[in-house]
């Protein structure tokens, strides 16, 4: 019965995730509560204790490092923020009756459709933000992107990274289940069809090219090659997608009917603009290098002789923790990750057909939102920065299982 419970409120966190992500972020951080109560901690723990040690050293870390950093303040309260994910992290991924990921998919795919529907109907009827629920809800003004599709996100490039992470995921079964149709989900008793997952993947490409996200563009394109190496077959479906994600410039110059849509300048101005931080960032890495800046204080120090702009962070993760958490937080947290990874890639090759559907997705939903921050930082929104963690913590659930001593 409880756990019965525990899989309904994860369900139903899940398909609230786009529309009410606090109330989801509650949701799977009281589970993560319930677990640390219930469970006994030390048997957590000891799950996996390079990554236990691994992540408090990270929070030990990053927590010194804002401490000593320009604006102590600012760099805690986004420190604060952070912890909360790290504690849903490993919770979800150190105690197997919390949650079976693959039961998390469909109400994930389910609450993203509404979510893809609004864009195309943002495109159809020309009425861009008009499904933002701060729009809705008169929270705040919506900000004009120049006909770029938001749906209910209040930033395109937040809207872009959710659906590139939701591409991966779904890539992620489309392989598994178009090479065994006899996997099943919803605790083995249903049956999935690549049918059915492919215009899926079609509908998440359409959405990403409505964002007008280059950086999505970018990462859904490597994510579609990625998918068609790993399943060599079904090349005309890929193309499809692919050339659905490459008529982003001619569908924008539809939609904004200007003749200087097609123009190369705007791009060179994002490139120059992209470098003129990251060389900010670098420069602040080299005054700061152990501790860096503090999370969060790179908005107070960016300054540039170029671009008159107010710009919130390093649009690069790694160059994020490089300024603002120093050699500390960047080498600590990338251990963490990269620890996991390699683990998590290494147990495909000995897990159940089952899991490797659970597997293949959380890793192909983690590399889209690491391409992703590549040239941006969406984690800022509760909705990519919980889907993070969870993909995460996926694939540290099963390389747990298959990897640690019983």
């Amino acid at each position: 019965m409880v756990q019965s419970k525990t899989y309904l409120g994860v369900a139903i966190s899940g398909f609230i995730l786009p529309f009410i992500s606090v109330i989801s972020v509650i949701f799977f951080f009281v589970i993560s509560i319930n677990t640390l109560i219930k469970e006994n901690i030390v048997v957590l723990i000891n799950r996996d204790k390079t990554v236990t040690y691994l992540l408090f050293t990270v929070i030990i870390f990053i927590t010194i490092s804002s401490l000593n950093a320009s604006n102590p303040i600012q760099s805690l309260l986004v420190s604060f923020n952070l912890y909360p994910f790290l504690l849903i992290f490993f919770c979800c991924s150190s105690n197997k009756t919390i949650y079976d990921p693959r039961n998390l998919f469909i109400p994930l795919f389910l609450s993203s459709i509404p979510v893809i529907i609004f864009t195309f109907l943002e495109v159809i009827f020309d009425c861009y933000g008009q499904f933002n629920l701060d729009n809705i809800t008169n929270i705040n003004s919506v900000i004009a992107f120049d006909k770029r599709a938001v749906s209910v996100f209040n930033n395109p490039n937040f809207l872009s990274s959710y659906l590139v992470i939701i591409l991966g995921i779904a890539l992620g079964l489309f392989i598994t289940y178009s090479q065994n149709k006899s996997l099943k989900i919803f605790n083995n008793k249903y049956h999935i069809y690549p049918l059915v997952i492919q215009i899926y993947i079609w509908l998440i490409c359409f959405g990403i090219i409505a964002s007008f996200s280059r950086n999505g563009l970018i990462t859904g394109s490597i994510l579609l090659l990625t998918s068609f190496l790993i399943q060599r077959k079904n090349l005309f479906f890929y193309l499809f997608c692919f050339s659905t994600l490459i008529s982003r410039t001619i569908l924008r110059e539809i939609m904004v009917k200007s003749p200087d849509s097609l123009s190369i300048s705007p791009v060179l101005n994002g490139i120059d603009l992209r470098l003129d931080i990251w060389n900010f960032a670098v420069s602040l890495f080299h005054e700061k290098p152990i501790t860096g800046w503090g999370l969060g204080n790179f908005k107070f120090l960016y300054q540039s002789d170029i671009f008159n702009k107010n710009i919130p962070h390093a649009h690069n993760i790694w160059l994020m923790l490089l300024s603002e958490t120093g050699l500390l937080g960047f080498i600590s947290m990338n251990l963490l990750i990269g620890y996991i990874l390699f683990k998590g890639i290494k147990t495909l090759k000995i897990c159940s057909e089952n899991d490797k559907v659970i597997l293949i997705s959380c890793l192909l939903g983690f590399l889209g939102v690491s391409l992703f921050h590549l040239w941006d930082c969406t984690f800022f929104d509760a909705r990519t920065n919980l889907l993070s963690w969870i993909n995460l913590s996926g694939i540290n659930y099963l390389q747990i299982k298959y990897t640690s001593p019983k």
